[in-house]
């Protein structure tokens, strides 16, 4: 670990040298070199950064928890703070690697009305770490009383608290080898600092997902006519009795299909989904609750979500066998594309 914030800051200051920061007594934002004590930075355009929220700290460590998980899981690396009491977790990734040229220049082709190439690139870059951030805290097994703050990832520019920098109840921001048992009230001489950055090298499957997914859909010159009615692959999955990938299936397919394109009210929804994991359940055991269906059907009305296509089924279910079911394709896609939780 490094010793100083001023080591810290040097580091930061690779990933973007014009970096904007506030102190303590100042709020304005100013050049952090400009700034003798910063308290808070702007978050860095390679950087991902989780901000967990919730009244209860028990409820909000679960929640970090579940996404460590998910991050060794998929082998990225991660950076864990303080943030008062509870957690901040930084991602840097590599920049380039977050797109593929030829979505840059879709999305120029429809943006270069209202902008230039520079800020076409700048703007996409933003968004494409929105839509990579929207695609791994969906597959966050969620917790009750604990949420990711979306709106730090989603506005281009937003100042959070530096590693060092004081919380607004008196103890501070500081790096942690291992999440806490408890909540990690740290006082100014007990501040540790990260001593380097590891990236993370977005595979183009991931950021070609995220593109299509959370990205395309809202800029694209012709939107997709909405789907209405029932849609007959999705009805057939519950008539199918699967040993995996029943959280995906339920997170990206069933839940929006339910209250999105058949206008299921919630709680008839969440029943007729629960009753499928309960007869799956008897095949294999899945940790799926009623109030885990429950809240995967909120967030879908929530945000409007609308379900898979079947084409991206066999790319999005690659680890699972349950992919020849739903598709009817019989090549194996068990060594293609990423696996994500099941």
């Amino acid at each position: 670990m490094c010793g100083c914030m001023q080591e810290w800051i040097s580091i930061l200051k690779g990933e973007k040298p014009d970096m904007l920061a506030n102190s303590e007594t100042d709020y304005h934002w100013l050049s952090i070199n400009d700034v003798k004590e910063p308290n808070s930075r702007e978050i860095a355009n390679t950087e991902l950064l989780f901000d967990i929220d919730g009244k209860d700290f028990n409820k909000a460590r679960m929640l970090a928890n579940n996404l460590e998980d998910y991050l060794f899981e998929k082998g990225i690396p991660f950076l864990r703070f303080t943030s008062g009491r509870l957690f901040h977790y930084s991602v840097f990734i590599k920049h380039k690697s977050t797109y593929n040229p030829s979505h840059l220049k879709d999305y120029y082709k429809y943006n270069k009305s209202l902008y230039d190439k520079n800020t076409c690139v700048n703007e996409f870059s933003h968004l494409m770490r929105y839509a990579i951030f929207k695609d791994i805290i969906r597959y966050v097994a969620p917790v009750d009383g604990a949420e990711f703050d979306l709106g730090l990832m989603k506005s281009a520019k937003h100042l959070i608290r530096i590693c060092g920098g004081k919380h607004k109840n008196g103890y501070y921001k500081s790096f942690l080898d291992l999440l806490p048992q408890t909540p990690p009230l740290i006082k100014k001489d007990e501040v540790v600092y990260p001593n380097k950055i590891i990236y993370w090298n977005v595979d183009d499957t991931t950021s070609t997902f995220a593109y299509k997914e959370h990205l395309k859909p809202y800029f694209e010159e012709e939107a997709k006519p909405e789907r209405k009615g029932k849609i007959k692959w999705i009805e057939k999955i519950f008539d199918m009795e699967l040993k995996d990938g029943r959280h995906r299936i339920v997170n990206s397919v069933l839940a929006p299909y339910m209250v999105n394109v058949l206008g299921t009210n919630v709680n008839e929804a969440t029943e007729r989904i629960f009753e499928w994991i309960k007869k799956n359940k008897e095949l294999s055991y899945t940790q799926i609750t009623k109030s885990y269906v429950l809240y995967q059907v909120k967030y879908a009305k929530k945000r409007g979500l609308q379900p898979l296509a079947k084409k991206s089924i066999k790319h999005y279910f690659s680890d699972a066998e349950m992919v020849k079911k739903i598709t009817g394709d019989k090549y194996d896609y068990s060594g293609n594309l990423r696996g994500l939780m099941k």
